[in-house]
């Protein structure tokens, strides 16, 4: 049932028809499909499935075949999983990824992105600027190497708070050094 509902069929309209009904693949790749299944036991991959209305939408497939007790293939069982849900899910992902690296890269400020102890991941173009050192060098560095030493004790307090879980965020008002 939940099969049939998937596709946008009644129970009855798909039984004892083919699966090409359903699966969205061109003849050829589906009689290879068998052949795998009839040779391997089971298949699984993502491949597309139709709707009754024509529509498609990725599903996670898993074939298997079933064999009689001498051993000949009898059937095979199914298990189809709609992952459009995941498909949309992945796309607004890169989507909302590309703006925050848009926003990131052309952003009025210099921004780094440091690891819990402080070394340096990313940075931003206008940092290195600011700072006149490229991006692969910033990279090498932690951020103890660009701050001012009188400056270094009370940041690294204020980082030590937030890591602690004593503050969410903190404001930093430091000197940095430049190249």
């Amino acid at each position: 049932e939940a099969y049939a509902r998937m596709h946008g069929y009644a129970v009855d309209e798909l039984l004892g028809r083919p699966v090409g009904m359903t699966c969205d693949l061109p003849a050829d790749d589906l009689a290879a499909m068998v052949t795998r299944i009839n040779a391997h036991g089971h298949v699984v991959g993502e491949f597309l499935h139709r709707r009754k209305d024509g529509t498609t939408f990725p599903a996670l497939h898993e074939v298997a075949l079933i064999r009689n007790a001498q051993g000949s293939p009898v059937s095979r069982v199914g298990f189809v999983i709609d992952v459009s849900a995941r498909e949309e899910a992945v796309a607004a992902l890169r989507q909302s990824e590309e703006r925050f690296r848009a926003v990131y890269r052309n952003a009025p400020v210099g921004i780094a992105i440091a690891d819990v102890g402080g070394r340096i991941e990313e940075v931003n173009p206008l940092l290195c600027t600011m700072l006149g050192y490229t991006e692969e060098e910033l990279r090498t560095m932690a951020f103890r190497d660009l701050i001012h030493p009188d400056d270094y004790d009370p940041q690294r307090r204020q980082v030590t708070r937030v890591l602690a879980g004593g503050s969410p965020s903190e404001l930093f008002d430091m000197r940095l050094l430049h190249r």
